[in-house]
Formats: C-alpha cells, structure tokens, sequence
C-alpha cells in the first residue's frame, strides 16, 4: 500500500479516495430471488445439458430427455441454495466488522 508509520500525505489520501472511492463494504438491496433462480438456467452446463434434453428428444428418447430436465432443475435449485446459504454467511460476518477505524494522516491519529 506504500505507506509508513507517518500514515497517508492528505493529498495521497485524496488522490487514492477520487481513484478508488471511499473505503466502504457494498450492500446489496433487496433480493430479486425469482431472478437469482433464473440465472441459474443460463449457466453453461445447465445450457449444455438443455440441448442435450432436446436432442434426446429429437432422437426418440423422451425418457432420457425428461432425466436430463430433471438433472437441470435439481442442479439449479441445490446451485441456488448454496448461493442463498453463502450469501446469508458474509452477512453474518460482516456483522462482526468494525464501522469505524482509525487512520493517520500526516502523522497524526
């Protein structure tokens, strides 16, 4: 970070927050939940096995197809449920940080 026990120049400081924006933790707004699951099914595998299913399909194999579907669904509800679960877990943890720190401009606290 290029600094020493003196802290940051204020002009540096300056200088870093125009470059980099204010050293804040992005929150994200309100869920769109209905579109997380969507993305799921743009995924590439989930877009390979869809052409797959309608090969399948084309061939005469409507069983094979229905088990590729199947693969599908179950692949994007557990992908969604891992994302959902991983989602709450950084929440959890941003809960622990600070909202405040100390910084030292010039040499001084």
């Amino acid at each position: 970070m290029r600094t020493s026990p003196r802290g940051l120049a204020t002009r540096e400081a300056a200088r870093r927050l125009t470059v980099y924006g204010p050293n804040t933790l992005a929150r994200r707004g309100g869920r769109r939940w209905h579109r997380e699951l969507a993305q799921q099914f743009t995924q590439p595998l989930a877009l390979l096995l869809t052409v797959a299913a309608v090969l399948a399909a084309a061939t005469g194999a409507p069983a094979l197809a229905l088990a590729i579907l199947a693969v599908i669904v179950l692949n994007a509800l557990l992908a969604f449920a891992q994302e959902q679960q991983a989602e709450r877990a950084v929440e959890a943890l941003a809960a622990f940080l600070p909202d405040r720190a100390a910084a030292v401009r010039d040499g001084v606290r």
